[in-house]
């Protein structure tokens, strides 16, 4: 299904998927307050971006921007907010190394 969904995408929006797809697990966790859910959100990014050899950078990238996020929040004192977004912040990181890991790997070989 998704296969055939990038199929038919025109070449512009394909280029565009790998930076939004981080988008939806961020904000779908937001609402959810189960850890575990929240964890299975972003450790489903990593077979995504494997398998559709999206760059893991992407990942990190987010990431750091959210810890910048949540350091204006921290100022602001928005502790809560900033404390959800540190937990996302950590799986994106995580979830970023290991694409980058995967992708030192499958290189090598």
């Amino acid at each position: 299904m998704v296969v055939k969904l990038l199929s038919v995408l025109n070449e512009p929006f394909k280029k565009m998927v790998p930076y939004i797809c981080p988008a939806f697990p961020i904000s779908v966790s937001y609402f959810l307050h189960d850890e575990f859910k929240i964890f299975f959100m972003f450790v489903v990014l990593i077979p995504i971006f494997t398998i559709y050899r999206f760059d893991g950078r992407i990942l990190v990238a987010y990431g750091i921007s959210l810890l910048i996020l949540v350091a204006v929040l921290t100022v602001m004192n928005e502790g809560n907010f900033a404390d959800q977004l540190v937990i996302f912040s950590y799986w994106l990181l995580v979830g970023g190394t290991s694409c980058l890991a995967i992708e030192f790997f499958r290189k090598n070989d």
